[in-house]
């Protein structure tokens, strides 16, 4: 921690220019006036306590306070079955001895929460303790079914005094209902911080470790499937085995019964004989009487018998639009169509062959979704689709996402330009309405905080909260003052009326007179209200918008929202008016980035343009009949390895060049292919005869396609509890010297593959191990690399293995899920502790937020520059200098 932190430290570059100026003045050329050196000194360290004094320093210093702290504790049954009824106080003794008296409090919760010692505020709680009576949980909590870590951790910030402090989550985090990282996030935007720590489980537990399949059998052929078993414990077990769906509607079921060893575990092999090909699902159950934890006693796998692959549509919106029910009118049998909102893509599994992404902001995926996305075409030789809308490409932030590389377009068309936004965030008594667990005020706090991201080094954002007046929460602050920001949303609350006229006018004037000093500024105002305004001047504002050189776009949240005036001035001073209900943090932080992206002029260009082939290659061999009109585009630019098929003509003026409407390239392993045109909602032409469809039916078969190899072969072993994979050239297609096989393996969460290169073990032979992959992995692919060529130079194509399937990943954890309590503390701007060195940790950091402190010394500075400066006039009446 630094000893000095400065507010505005670059002012402090005013300093030597002042000295130059006032040795220049005293000690310069001309006759030198008696004393000019003294006078020169006391001018010089006025001029530095004043630029000192500008900089707004604050100094580290010892202070004395009250931190208080509440310990959230899980008495679930997923912790408390594995433990004695007393473990729990055993537990949490250490932390109350290591907090100072009055400190802390305790709340216990299963699916409800009740406080069982709230923080003693001032003097009252000064030696107050926890007690071990105090300590014990009560029963009828320990008995509920539910985890709700959410309603927990908002119970326990009620409980602080203030609503700000420290909140120690010790749970094993396995909620099963409820969205804690949210609760988490809002908590934090509100001041509390959130620490984690884990117990220690030892649960009885028989469960299904993986379920994998023959690779790609053949129609003729029965498959084997191999089902592996862990356990904590020696047991028997019964296991059956299902096939529950397929183009057969018949299922069928098999049952082996099996010795389960702690050390080495079990695998029981089935054989299974579809009637037809096509693709098929499998269950794997197991049943044991030594077993206390039946969540993960399942597990599926798919396997293709024969030709067929399916395609992950993934789509905005509560529906897909006309795009999919054209593809799905249009695709063969053997396409399997499965549609997906956004808001619920988690990333392409082993089954997805092509995914389509239509019309989705890069922003409303996770960024770690879209880099294994990325991977699994350039690594795993997935096809990638994109089509284009008004939240898609530029628009929705393609050109700072993993899709940027991805694709065969670029959406950086131009210099980005800078941009100055202001937030001006209503904050009057209604904004105190609760929506989703939090007030609709934390919600826009929440999504401005989440903006930080989607900036470069040239923006600059400001805040200006308003009710009956408005106040300046923070200046224009560049991306890298972001915790400036943090501190002053924090700090904004609730009440008052609504007056939009002097809010608005205050945000305009941060930017100062005039039009912006660089010409490719950006200056924008994003107004958020929920009710009418006391005082709202149009016509003032959007003059006001005019002579500033800005423009004013307007977000109503609620019922009541002046949406007509709101929507006339949005229109005068060239913004866009947007109605959010429910004032969702998700949803604002969306509209928030879609209306930058609009501003700076990266959105949909709408109007009717005329549409052409240029080439047919590679999807098509010869072009097809001539192509209606689109009626909007995304600005984008061809990159120089991509094959544009489709163009709209050039319009004139803004448009010198033909832009790009179907652009193709191979990427990596993989094949992508962009539209950056509204294919979702088409013009009535395109959708005649099933034109549409067709088209993109061929677009998913060419993404789709690949070379399977014909000299060698691949699959995984599983080896001394460790997966290997092993591949095999066969007799006549030996190389000398020998072929370099590679290993690309999706383990989950990952945002790239894990390249593992397989070892020459024999002639023909080659193999590599792999380690474990968990539930999640996608699939391993193993390519052969000639001498000199890159992994993806090789034509002759790829094997593509099927992982093992697991348990659901909502059932997979046994005992503790660490990284959900690590996602928990990083929202609530904390971390996990642990378990060993928690209850001194917590005491450190409450210490620390107790006893250090940063205290401003500005007007010190201010008054010793003004005793230099009397000083000086004293001298000089006293004649000395």
């Amino acid at each position: 921690m630094e000893a000095v932190r400065f507010a505005i430290p670059w002012s402090l570059l005013a300093a030597p220019a002042a000295w130059g100026i006032i040795l220049y003045a005293a000690l310069g050329r001309g006759p030198r006036r008696a004393g000019a050196a003294w006078r020169a000194v006391l001018g010089c360290v006025a001029a530095g306590m004043l630029a000192l004094a500008i900089a707004g320093p604050s100094v580290r210093v010892s202070q004395e306070g009250r931190c208080p702290v509440v310990i959230l504790q899980d008495v679930s049954p997923s912790v408390a079955a594995h433990r004695a009824e007393d473990a729990a106080g055993k537990d949490l003794a250490p932390f109350a001895d290591a907090l100072p008296p009055g400190r802390a409090g305790l709340v216990f919760f299963s699916g409800a929460a009740e406080t069982h010692a709230a923080p003693v505020p001032g003097a009252a709680g000064a030696q107050r303790r926890l007690t071990s009576a105090a300590l014990a949980p009560p029963a009828r909590l320990r008995d509920a079914a539910d985890t709700d870590i959410h309603a927990a951790l908002l119970h326990a910030g009620a409980a602080l005094p203030g609503g700000r402090g420290i909140i120690l989550l010790y749970s094993d985090g396995r909620e099963t209902r409820g969205n804690a990282i949210r609760a988490a996030q809002g908590l934090a935007a509100r001041g509390t911080r959130i620490f984690t720590a884990a117990p220690r489980l030892q649960p009885r537990d028989v469960r299904i470790a993986g379920i994998s399949a023959t690779a790609a059998p053949a129609t003729d052929k029965p498959v084997a499937i191999e089902v592996r078993l862990a356990s904590t414990v020696p047991a028997a077990a019964t296991v059956r085995l299902e096939r529950a769906a397929g183009p057969s509607p018949a299922p069928a079921s098999q049952t082996r019964d099996v010795q389960v060893d702690p050390a080495a575990g079990a695998a029981v092999l089935f054989q299974d004989a579809p009637p037809a090909p096509g693709l098929y699902l499998y269950h794997a159950h197991v049943l044991s009487a030594a077993d206390e934890w039946p969540e993960n006693n399942r597990a599926s796998c798919m396997v293709q018998v024969g030709r067929g692959y399916d395609v992950l549509y993934i789509h905005g919106g509560d529906a897909p639009g006309a795009a999919m029910e054209a593809l799905l009118a249009a695709a063969p049998a053997h396409v399997r169509l499965h549609a997906v909102p956004a808001a619920r893509f988690a990333g392409p599994s082993a089954a997805e062959a092509v995914a389509v992404l239509d019309n989705v902001a890069a922003w409303s995926l996770p960024p770690d979704v879209l880099q294994r996305l990325a991977a699994r075409v350039a690594d795993g030789g997935l096809g990638f689709l994109a089509l284009g809308g008004d939240a898609a490409f530029g628009a929705g932030g393609y050109a700072d996402s993993p899709l940027e590389d991805l694709l065969p377009v670029s959406s950086r068309v131009g210099r980005r330009p800078a941009m100055d936004v202001v937030f001006v965030i209503d904050s009057s008594g209604s904004m105190n309405e609760v929506a989703e667990g939090f007030t609709k005020l934390v919600h826009a706090k929440s999504a401005v905080l989440d903006l930080g991201s989607a900036l470069g080094p040239q923006d600059r954002v400001a805040v200006v909260a308003f009710a009956g007046e408005p106040r300046v929460a923070a200046p224009l602050l560049a991306a890298s003052e972001w915790e400036r920001l943090r501190q002053a949303l924090v700090s904004i609350e609730a009440g008052g009326g609504t007056r939009i006229t002097p809010a608005a006018l205050a945000a305009l004037g941060l930017f100062g007179p005039g039009a912006p000093p660089a010409a490719d500024t950006v200056r924008h105002v994003l107004l958020l209200s929920d009710g009418r305004s006391e005082d709202f001047d149009v016509p003032r504002l959007a003059d006001a918008c005019r002579r500033t050189g800005a423009t004013l776009s307007a977000v109503a949240t609620g019922p009541d929202a002046d949406r007509e005036r709101l929507g006339r001035l949005a229109r005068d001073a060239g913004g866009r008016l947007y109605h959010v209900t429910g004032a969702a943090r998700q949803i604002l932080r969306e509209t928030f980035l879609g209306d930058m992206a609009q501003a700076r002029g990266e959105g949909l260009t709408p109007g009717a343009r005329p549409a052409q082939w240029r080439h047919a290659g590679p999807v098509w061999r010869q072009p097809g009949p001539p192509l209606p009109a689109v009626n909007a585009v995304n600005p984008t630019q061809p990159k120089p390895a991509a094959d544009v098929l489709w163009q709209a003509s050039a319009t004139g003026g803004g448009d010198p060049s033909p832009l790009p409407l179907l652009a193709a390239w191979r990427k990596g392993l993989g094949r992508a292919a962009a539209m950056p045109w509204p294919v979702g909602q088409p013009p009535a032409a395109w959708q005649q005869d099933g034109a549409l469809g067709a088209y993109l039916a061929a677009v998913v078969e060419w993404l789709r396609q690949e070379q399977s190899p014909e000299d060698w072969s691949a699959r995984l072993e599983a080896r001394d509890g460790a997966w290997w994979v092993r591949a095999e050239q066969r007799a006549g297609a030996l190389a000398k010297p020998p072929a370099t096989f590679v290993a690309a393996v999706f383990d989950e969460g990952a945002a790239a593959a894990r390249q593992v290169t397989l070892e020459h073990v024999a002639p023909g032979v080659h193999e590599a191990k792999v380690g474990s992959l968990g539930s999640g992995a996608a699939l391993a692919v193993v390519h052969r690399r000639a001498a000199g060529q890159q992994p993806d130079a090789d034509a002759q194509g790829a094997a593509r293995l099927p992982v093992p399937g697991l348990p659901p990943p909502e059932y997979e954890r046994l005992g503790v899920d660490r990284a959900h309590l690590e996602a928990i503390a990083r929202a609530g701007s904390g971390r996990l502790l642990e378990p060993a060195a928690a209850p001194d940790a917590l005491a450190e950091i409450v210490r620390r937020a107790e006893t250090e402190g940063y205290q401003p010394i500005s007007i010190f500075l201010v008054a010793a520059a003004g005793a230099a400066v009397l000083l000086q006039a004293v001298l000089r009446l006293a004649g000395r200098i």
